[in-house]
């Protein structure tokens, strides 16, 4: 993820809650902590005080590589959690899975860079991965 440590990095995705349930906060947080060297989800975190979604959250991403979780758990999530707010968790979970997915990125010459690590990102626009994109398109 750019540099070599043993060291874990948090990537924070943010959605707005629907309208009617924006009265204590009008947006959900998510961290996703990542193993900087193994690209491993070792943590996750909504700022959604409840337990079973945070156990669902644990148990679908926790321990797994950064490119299985964007398909599969943010799929499962909308399966095995139902709720008014539902969206607005798998958008921020998609948010902090790009982040952390771009950050992952080496970047290449095809891609904008120069090959050695200095060059520049793809624009923002078209750096998600392709999954994402259908998912977030998908409600």
């Amino acid at each position: 993820m750019g540099h070599n440590t043993s060291s874990t990095i948090i990537y924070v995705g943010l959605a707005r809650l629907p309208q009617p349930l924006a009265t204590a906060a009008s947006a959900v947080a998510l961290e996703l902590e990542v193993d900087a060297s193994t690209c491993l989800v070792v943590g996750v975190h909504c700022s959604l005080q409840f337990p079973g979604l945070e156990r669902l959250l644990q148990d679908l991403v926790a321990g797994k590589p950064l490119d299985a979780v964007a398909g599969q758990a943010v799929l499962e999530l909308d399966v095995r959690y139902a709720s008014p707010f539902t969206t607005a968790v798998r958008t921020a979970l998609l948010a902090a899975l790009r982040r952390a997915s771009e950050a992952a990125e080496p970047t290449a010459p095809e891609r904008g860079g120069n090959g050695n690590g200095n060059g520049a990102k793809e624009p923002a626009a078209r750096a998600g991965s392709r999954e994402s994109g259908l998912l977030l398109g998908s409600r």
